[in-house]
Parts: structure tokens; C-alpha cells; sequence
């Protein structure tokens, strides 16, 4: 027994049940609505400055590693030392600058993975000292053998003149495929870094690097140590953002962006196909412009996944590495030319009055003095 005004009609039943068109109210859709945009303006705006942020502090470890890699390559001489112990310092030194963004990168990413990058920089530059020997010239009467038998024939011109591109390519897929979240933080990073700053501390008390230049590197080296801390604010994976504001305001937009298409089809009038056709269009244009701020908004919050290109980074400063080293022309009027270039520390031969020594004999001799 039905209680109340009794149904004497179908239509009278229907009326009892909510219409598709009630589905999305008015109101509620109006709520969301303003939700959507405010949280969008807000979101796009904060998360453009920390995008911003990113960038300039990745900028700032790609301007301060290569201005190091530059003064070392052409500032450093041997003095009284071994061309060739000079030369894998700088080699050394050119792996770890190379190697220092990939570690800062996959930190930021919460890859708690940690190899042994100062080994791979130290064995690559050993096999760089084979596919690149000290020139010789006639004043010159050091002994050019390799104590690992290997030949300079034996390497490619594509691994000598993209030898760093290579390296961090390298070390990038370690870290890709052996990736780890259940460890400890990794201090691969940090140990780069240590080994950088005892390189220059050996340059600069058994080589001759000036007087100035010490100074340039070492703060050089804090700003690259100091930018690389600092990309570690913006990550996404230190539950640092507002994750929660971020989600609602996505779940709001995403409901508008389904509800506006269903309420509109159901108030369209079919007869009129041409005034259904543009207003399904312009209702498809809003919603995919909603969809790509969207996405929009949360590349610009999880900068180093979404919004920078991370690989473009990485190996950019590997290419600078490589086109110092490879001392590369503007154009090959210039190499024909002959026009005068600086060579690099290691090759520069300076008259001796006794025999090359080495930093071990070097320590020995002021030990026993």
C-alpha cells in the first residue's frame, strides 16, 4: 500500500525520479567550478615560480662545473711533477664534474642506489689518459709508454670526442636500472663532491695553478655544492608541496570537465544541428584546455620529472666537457688558418733542470729534506 496522494499516471511516477538533468545541480556544479579556477590560478602561479627555481638552480650547477672544468683543463701546469699524473687529475676531475648532476638528479628522484661513482669517474678517466697521450714534442724526454699495454689505435674517434656524453649516459642507466627506494639516502653525490675538492687540494699544493685561480675553483666548487643542496627544496618527493590542495583541485576539475559535456547534451536541442554542432565543439575546446592546464599544473610542481628536461641537462654539461677537451673550432677556416689556441695544462712542456717527479717522490723528497 503506497502512503500519501495515490498515482494515477505514468508521467506522475516519472516526476517522483530525478531527471539526468538534476544530476549535476546548478549550485554544486558552481562551487566546483570556482574551486577548479582559484585553485588552478593559485597553483599555476606557485608552481611557475618553483619551476623557475628549478631551472635557475640547474643552470647555476651547469654555468659553475663547467667554469671549474675550464680553469683546471687549461690552468693547471706540471711544474716539476709528471705530465701524466697531471693529466689524470684533470681527467678525474672532468669525470666527477660530469658525473656530479646525474647523482644530484636520481637523489632528487629518491633513488636510494648507491655505486661506486668515484671508482667508474677514476677508471674512466684512466681509459681517457690512453685515448688521449701526452703530445710530444722534441724538448720533451719523459717516457710515453702505458703501463696497461692498451694503444690509443684501439679506441674510436666517436669515444674520444664523446667520450663525457658517453660517461653520463653511463652512469645514468646504473642508476635507472638498479633503482631502490628501501635504502638509506644515497651519498654518492656528497662523495663526488669530497673527491673534487681533494683534487683541487693536490693541484694546488704539488702543481702550478697560480695564485688566484685556487681561490676561483674553491668557490666555484661551494656554489656547485651549495646549487645541488638546494634542488633538493623543490622535489616532489619530500612531501613538500601541497599535495592535498593539489588533489582536490584536480578531482574538482576533472568533475567539471565530465559534468558540463552530460548537462549540456541533455538541454541541447537536437532539432537545431547546427547550433548542437558548434556548441559540442566550443564544450570540447574548454574541456581539453582544462585537461592541459591541469597537466600543466602538476609538471610545474614536480619540476624534475615533468617540467625539465633532465636529460637535456645532464648531458649538456657532458658536451661542454667535450668540447673543451676536444678544443673545438668555430669553423674549419679557423683550424685551417692556424689561428692561436691555448693548450691544455697537461701539455704544455716547461724546461726542467733535473727529471719530472711524481707527488709520492715529491712528498718523499720534502719528508727526508
Amino acid at each position: 500500500m503506497i502512503c500519501g496522494p495515490s498515482i494515477t499516471t505514468i508521467e506522475e511516477a516519472a516526476k517522483m525520479f530525478i531527471t539526468s538533468k538534476d544530476i549535476f545541480r546548478p549550485n554544486v556544479l558552481f562551487f566546483l567550478e570556482t574551486v577548479a579556477m582559484a585553485g588552478s590560478a593559485f597553483a599555476l602561479g606557485q608552481g611557475l615560480s618553483n619551476a623557475r627555481a628549478s631551472r635557475e638552480r640547474t643552470e647555476r650547477i651547469s654555468h659553475t662545473g663547467t667554469t671549474i672544468a675550464s680553469m683546471m683543463l687549461k690552468g693547471a701546469k706540471p711544474g716539476e711533477m709528471r705530465r701524466e699524473d697531471l693529466q689524470l687529475h684533470i681527467f678525474n676531475c672532468l669525470a666527477l664534474i660530469t658525473a656530479y648532476p646525474v647523482c644530484v638528479l636520481n637523489r632528487i628522484r629518491g633513488n636510494t642506489y648507491d655505486f661506486r661513482v668515484v671508482s667508474r669517474c677514476n677508471q674512466a678517466a684512466k681509459r681517457l689518459q690512453q685515448l688521449r697521450p701526452i703530445e710530444r714534442d722534441d724538448t720533451e724526454s719523459e717516457s710515453m709508454t702505458d703501463a696497461s699495454g692498451v694503444t690509443v689505435e684501439e679506441g674510436t674517434t666517436n669515444e674520444m670526442e664523446h667520450f663525457f656524453e658517453m660517461l653520463s649516459l653511463e652512469l645514468e642507466l646504473e642508476f635507472r636500472t638498479s633503482f631502490s627506494r628501501s635504502g638509506l639516502p644515497s651519498l654518492a653525490h656528497q662523495r663526488v663532491m669530497y673527491n673534487i675538492r681533494n683534487h683541487l687540494d693536490d693541484l694546488t699544493d704539488f702543481y702550478h695553478l697560480g695564485e688566484i685561480r685556487p681561490a676561483l675553483i674553491r668557490e666555484n666548487i661551494d656554489m656547485m655544492a651549495a646549487a645541488g643542496r638546494d634542488c633538493g627544496i623543490p622535489a616532489f618527493r619530500d612531501n613538500l608541496n601541497p599535495i592535498a590542495f593539489l588533489r582536490i583541485v584536480d578531482t574538482a576539475t576533472r568533475i567539471v570537465c565530465l559534468s558540463i559535456p552530460v548537462q549540456t547534451c541533455t538541454t541541447l536541442a537536437w532539432s537545431m544541428m547546427t547550433r548542437v554542432a558548434f556548441e559540442i565543439g566550443g564544450i570540447s575546446i574548454i574541456t581539453a584546455t582544462a585537461l592541459t592546464i591541469l597537466d600543466e599544473m602538476w609538471s610545474l610542481w614536480d619540476p624534475y620529472a615533468k617540467g625539465i628536461n633532465a636529460y637535456a641537462w645532464t648531458l649538456g654539461i657532458a658536451r661542454e666537457i667535450d668540447s673543451m677537451l676536444n678544443d673545438v673550432y668555430d669553423s674549419d677556416w679557423d683550424k685551417d688558418k692556424g689561428l692561436p689556441l691555448r693548450k691544455h695544462g697537461y701539455n704544455v712542456s716547461e724546461m726542467r733542470t733535473h727529471s719530472p717527479r711524481s707527488p709520492r717522490t715529491y712528498e718523499a723528497t720534502r719528508e727526508s729534506g
